[in-house]
């Protein structure tokens, strides 16, 4: 069973520069950033910042997308902070946590993990994301058929290779991926990567490059800076990424939907949310889907029967009169 904790900050949310890059600084007056802990899917223990939606989208109906943000390999979750007011603008709840290794989430061993650019701890780091993604639907008024992953630098990595086992993620926003070293394989994660709005964001040298790697995946595209710089840096170099990248999550993930269903991460099946099958899959690889179309499109298939035991009565011989 996963472990959750949280504690109040005695902070402001404020957004900062990155780098040697400063923005004006902007307090939030209406909320205040929430420290959390959760355990990953192996046990490890992470740490993170949880941003709820504005004060202005509170009342409304509909439940708050989910966004998680995943830093790049060097990094913390600090980086992310020109971009969390832009996303709780368009209505979102957000979880940016400091991936094992980096930040308050570092032990000595996986620091040194870290350092040193260990292939298993980019492996492990799925266990973080599945993290994430269980303490998210544990909040209230969330909703879990709308859900993006933005990630820079080799968090892209890590988030694409996600993405490609959890097919619930809608959007996946890629700030300067890695494409020329050997621990990645970009084309190979972007193929994987079925049914999905992916963004690649590009330096002004990489522009090329980045089209090229998009055209691996249907409904891929790419935003290219004309400023230079990689990962988060560019939240700072660009006056419009921000906005831009709230506004592809927004556009892509859509409004709230009527037609929800739902399915096992561990399966290639979906099911009606009133189906007799839901209650018997583990709630944490329960995961959900805007339309059924939704579903097929990223290569699941409708269940045969509402209930295992109306499957098994299609194999039941008759019984003697």
């Amino acid at each position: 069973m996963l472990g959750f904790a949280m504690h109040l900050s005695n902070r402001k949310a404020v957004i900062i520069g990155v780098l040697s890059l400063s923005l004006p600084l902007r307090v939030w007056a209406d909320d205040r950033s929430t420290k959390v802990s959760f355990t990953a899917a192996d046990g490890y223990w992470i740490y993170a910042d949880y941003y709820p939606r504005a004060q202005e989208y509170r009342n409304g109906a509909e439940d708050a997308p989910i966004v998680v943000l995943v830093h790049d390999f060097g990094s913390d979750r600090r980086a992310w902070l020109p971009l969390i007011e832009p996303l709780r603008h368009i209505g979102a709840a957000v979880l940016a946590p400091d991936l094992r290794g980096h930040g308050e989430s570092a032990t000595e061993d996986t620091r040194e993990r870290a350092q040193r650019a260990d292939p298993g701890l980019y492996r492990e780091m799925q266990s973080d994301l599945r993290g994430a993604y269980d303490w998210l639907a544990s909040q209230g008024n969330v909703d879990r058929a709308r859900f993006t992953i933005i990630a820079a630098g080799a968090g892209a990595a890590v988030a694409l290779q996600y993405a490609a086992r959890d097919r619930s993620v809608d959007v996946v926003v890629c700030l300067t991926p890695p494409w020329d070293q050997p621990t990645f394989n970009p084309v190979a994660d972007m193929r994987q990567v079925r049914g999905r709005n992916i963004l690649l964001v590009a330096g002004p040298a990489e522009e090329e490059i980045y089209k090229s790697l998009a055209g691996h995946s249907k409904g891929a595209d790419v935003y290219a800076c004309q400023t230079p710089g990689r990962g988060c840096e560019l939240l700072a170099a660009d006056p419009q990424l921000c906005s831009s990248i709230a506004k592809f999550a927004q556009d892509r993930m859509g409004s709230r939907s009527k037609a929800v269903v739902c399915g096992s991460i561990e399966s290639h099946i979906y099911h009606a949310l009133d189906s007799a099958w839901v209650a018997k899959i583990n709630p944490t690889n329960l995961r959900y889907y805007s339309s059924p179309d939704e579903a097929e499109a990223r290569g699941l298939r409708r269940a045969r029967s509402m209930a295992p035991d109306e499957r098994s009565s299609r194999h039941r011989p008759p019984r003697k009169p």
